[in-house]
Formats: C-alpha cells, sequence, structure tokens
C-alpha cells in the first residue's frame, strides 16, 4: 500500500490516517467530547430508570456507554470513557451518594468489576472496529 493511502495505519495512533478534512479523519478532542456526552448521557438515562422504573443496579447503562464510545474512537478514548463512566456511576448512584467514597465492601467491589468489564468490552468493540 502506498504511504498516504487512506487505509494505511499511522505509528503513533491506532487510528487509520485520513486525509486532513476527510469525513473519517476525527480529532482527539472531537472524540473526548463524544465520550464525555456520553457518559452525561449514561447519567441521565440511569437517573430516569431508577427514578421511574426503580432500577437498582445501573452498570449496564454504563457499560452501554463505554461500548459506543469504543466502537467510533480509539483505545485511549475508551479508556477515558470507561474510567469516566466509573466514576460517574459511583458519584451518582451508590451510596453514600455524591461522593467518591464507598461505605461497603459490596460497593467497591461492585465498582471495580464494572470498571474491569468496561475496559474489557471497550478493548474487544475497538478490535472489532479496526
Amino acid at each position: 500500500m502506498e504511504a498516504g493511502s487512506p487505509n494505511t495505519m499511522s505509528r503513533d495512533t491506532d487510528m487509520p490516517s485520513f486525509p486532513p478534512g476527510s469525513p473519517h479523519d476525527t480529532s482527539l478532542e472531537r472524540e473526548l467530547a463524544y465520550a464525555t456526552f456520553a457518559c452525561a448521557l449514561a447519567v441521565a438515562i440511569g437517573a430516569l430508570a431508577q427514578h421511574l422504573l426503580a432500577f437498582d443496579d445501573l452498570s449496564l447503562v454504563f457499560m452501554t456507554a463505554v461500548v459506543f464510545v469504543s466502537a467510533r474512537s480509539r483505545m485511549a478514548v475508551s479508556v477515558f470513557a470507561a474510567v469516566l463512566c466509573f466514576l460517574a456511576y459511583n458519584f451518582f448512584f451508590l451510596e453514600p451518594r455524591y461522593t467518591l467514597y464507598l461505605s461497603a465492601r459490596h460497593g467497591l467491589v461492585t465498582v471495580t468489576m464494572f470498571l474491569v468489564g468496561a475496559l474489557i468490552c471497550g478493548r474487544l468493540a475497538n478490535r472489532l472496529r479496526n
């Protein structure tokens, strides 16, 4: 393949290199904004699901957000999304709320397993995209 071909992989990222201005050219800032928006949307959906449907465990809402981000962005952004969703889930939905403190051993296991699962799902979705 030629060096300037859109199908070549760049050495410094795990994204294919596309010509600047191409619809496939995505900047890191745009991907980070997409990840932040996906996490904020997961918080809103989680709050609605908890309030209206009385759901107790909302970790799959956040896991879905991480998978969507991972399918559309590079690996570093999917790790950012996983950590951001991990922190948002802990802050907004685990007792005591609105802190990052976990009062029970059960909460620590829950958020740790969420983070591990989100990182694994993110990696798998990213590999499928590439």
